[in-house]
C-alpha cells in the first residue's frame, strides 16, 4: 500500500531550450513613412501619421490629396482619447523564466512601431506614373531687360507738333503749329514765307524760376509793391482772393503776377499810372486780376511817370495782360506812350471815361487777341475812342476777335501820326456793335479803304496798302485751322 505524500522537493535545474517552431503566416507588408507631407509622392501600402491617426495609402498619389481624401487614403488606426493618468504601482519581483511554450497562432497585425533609424539609401526605383498637374507657383522676379531688337519699319506719319509758327521755317503735311493763340494743321508741304509775308515779332512770356510769393490778408506780403521788391527776376507773385486798396507799384524786374479767385484792386483818386514798369528788358505777365479806378486821373496802368513827369527809364519792355479787367471813371485804362514798350493783351474787358480813349499806345507793337479760353477782348467807352496810336507808333498792330463798344460818332482805332506810316496792321474777326469809324488816320476815316476781313495792310503817308500774308490763318492752301 502507498504511504503518505512526502514534502515537495526543490525545483530542478532549467531544462534545455526546445527547437524553434514553424513560422506563422506573413502579415501584409506596410511601409512606415512618418508624418504625412504635402508635395511628397506616396504609393499604395505607405503608412503615414496625420493629425494623430495612422492612414494607409490605397493608390499612388503625388502628395496633393491629404490623408482625409477617401479616394487615396484609408484610416488605419484612429487616435484614441487620452485616459486619466493612473498611480504608479510597486514593482513586482522578477519571476523565474518558465519553459518555452509551443508556437502560438499568429496574431493580428499590431500597430507599427516608431520609425527606426534611416537605413542606407536603396537603388533608384522605376519611374512612377506622372502625378496630376500641380497648381501654378507664384511668378518669379522680373528678369533683366533684354537688348533692343532691330529697328522696325517706319509707321505711317502722324501729327507732329512744331511749336509756334515761324515765317523762316519749312513745314510738311501733318505738321501742327500755333499762331496767335490758335492751332493750325498743315495739309500740304509749304516752304518758308520769308519776307514776302510780314509776321509780327514774337511776344514771349517771362521765364519763371519756380519761386512763388503771396500777397493778401494773413500772407507774407500785404501789397503788390512789397512782393515785387522782395522778388527776384523770374519769380511768380500770387494775389490771394479778396478786395485790396491799390498802391503805387513800380516793377523793375521780369515777373509773373497771377490772381487767385479773381481778386480786385481798387485805386481811388490821384494821378496814375499806379501799375508801371522801369528798367531795361522788364517783361511782366499779369493774369486774372481786376483793377478798378475811381476818379483816377490819366490811367491805371502804363509806362510813364505820374503827373506827366519824365518817362521812367527802360527799353524793350513788355506788358502781358491775360484775362485782366481794367475800368476807370477818371481816365484811361491803359496809357502806354513809350515807343519802347510793347503790349500783349489776351481777353478781358477795358472801360474808361473822361479820357481821350480807353487805350493808348506808343509802340513798337500791340497785340490784342482772345484769351487762352477763346474769350475776346472788350474795349468799351460811352464817350471816347477805343484805341489811339500815338505819333511814336510805327510798328505792328494786331487786333483779332475784339469787340469795340464805342459810339458810332467816335473811332474804334485812331492813328494820330503826322507821317501816316505804319509797318503792319492786322484786323481780323472783330465786331463793331455801333462803331462805323473802324480805322481813322488823324481825322480821316479810312474804313471804306481797308481790305475786307481779314484786313492785312500797311500805311505810307496815310495811304492804305493791302499786304499779302502767308501766315497760317490766311494761307488756306497749306493750312487748316485745327
Amino acid at each position: 500500500m502507498d504511504g503518505a505524500q512526502g514534502p515537495k522537493g526543490d525545483p530542478g535545474e532549467q531544462g534545455l531550450v526546445g527547437p524553434t517552431g514553424p513560422s506563422g503566416a506573413s502579415p501584409t507588408t506596410l511601409v512606415w513613412k512618418g508624418q504625412w507631407q504635402s508635395g511628397l509622392p506616396y504609393v499604395a501600402k505607405d503608412l503615414v501619421e496625420f493629425g494623430g491617426s495612422a492612414y494607409v495609402c490605397l493608390a499612388d498619389t503625388a502628395g496633393v490629396s491629404s490623408p482625409i481624401d477617401p479616394t487615396t487614403w484609408q484610416l488605419f488606426a484612429a487616435r484614441g482619447a487620452d485616459g486619466n493618468q493612473g498611480p504608479t504601482g510597486p514593482a513586482g519581483a522578477v519571476g523565474a523564466v518558465g519553459p518555452q511554450g509551443p508556437q502560438g497562432v499568429a496574431g493580428v497585425q499590431g500597430l507599427p512601431g516608431w520609425p527606426g533609424p534611416q537605413g542606407v539609401e536603396g537603388p533608384q526605383g522605376p519611374q512612377g506614373v506622372p502625378g496630376v498637374q500641380g497648381l501654378p507657383g507664384w511668378p518669379g522676379p522680373q528678369g533683366a531687360i533684354g537688348p533692343a531688337g532691330p529697328q522696325g519699319p517706319a509707321g505711317p506719319s502722324g501729327i507732329v507738333y512744331k511749336g509756334v509758327w515761324s515765317q523762316n521755317s519749312s513745314y510738311v503735311a501733318n505738321s501742327l503749329v500755333k499762331h496767335e493763340g490758335k492751332a493750325y494743321f498743315c495739309i500740304a508741304d509749304v516752304g518758308p514765307s520769308g519776307s514776302s509775308g510780314p509776321v509780327p515779332p514774337a511776344m514771349t512770356f517771362p521765364a519763371t524760376s519756380g519761386t512763388t510769393l503771396t500777397v493778401g490778408s494773413g500772407q507774407t506780403y500785404d501789397s503788390l509793391q512789397a512782393a515785387a521788391d522782395a522778388a527776384s527776376a523770374g519769380d511768380t507773385i500770387i494775389v490771394a482772393p479778396g478786395n485790396y486798396a491799390g498802391v503805387l507799384t513800380t516793377i523793375t524786374k521780369s515777373l509773373t503776377i497771377v490772381g487767385s479767385g479773381n481778386p480786385t484792386v481798387t485805386f481811388s483818386g490821384g494821378v496814375g499810372p499806379y501799375i508801371r514798369l522801369s528798367g531795361d528788358n522788364v517783361n511782366v505777365k499779369i493774369s486774372d486780376i481786376n483793377f478798378v479806378g475811381t476818379g483816377v486821373n490819366t490811367t491805371i496802368l502804363g509806362d510813364i511817370n505820374q503827373a506827366y513827369g519824365p518817362q521812367l527809364p527802360g527799353v524793350n519792355q513788355k506788358f502781358h495782360l491775360i484775362n485782366v479787367n481794367i475800368s476807370n471813371t477818371g481816365g484811361q485804362a491803359i496809357y502806354g506812350v513809350k515807343s519802347t514798350t510793347s503790349y500783349n493783351i489776351q481777353g478781358g474787358t477795358y472801360t474808361a471815361q473822361n479820357a481821350a480813349s480807353t487805350m493808348g499806345f506808343g509802340g513798337p507793337q500791340v497785340s490784342i487777341t482772345p484769351s487762352p479760353s477763346g474769350a475776346g477782348t472788350v474795349i468799351s467807352s460811352d464817350t471816347h475812342n477805343g484805341i489811339i496810336l500815338y505819333p511814336t507808333f510805327g510798328g505792328w498792330v494786331t487786333v483779332r476777335g475784339a469787340s469795340f463798344a464805342v459810339p458810332s460818332s467816335l473811332n474804334s482805332i485812331q492813328f494820330t501820326a503826322g507821317s501816316g506810316n505804319l509797318e503792319y496792321v492786322a484786323l481780323v474777326d472783330n465786331t463793331y456793335p455801333s462803331a462805323t469809324r473802324r480805322f481813322v488816320w488823324n481825322s480821316t476815316d479810312l474804313t471804306a479803304l481797308l481790305p475786307p476781313n481779314p484786313s492785312y495792310f500797311s500805311m505810307a503817308g496815310g495811304a492804305v496798302m493791302a499786304t499779302p500774308t502767308n501766315t497760317p490763318d490766311a494761307d488756306v492752301e497749306h493750312w487748316l485751322a485745327f
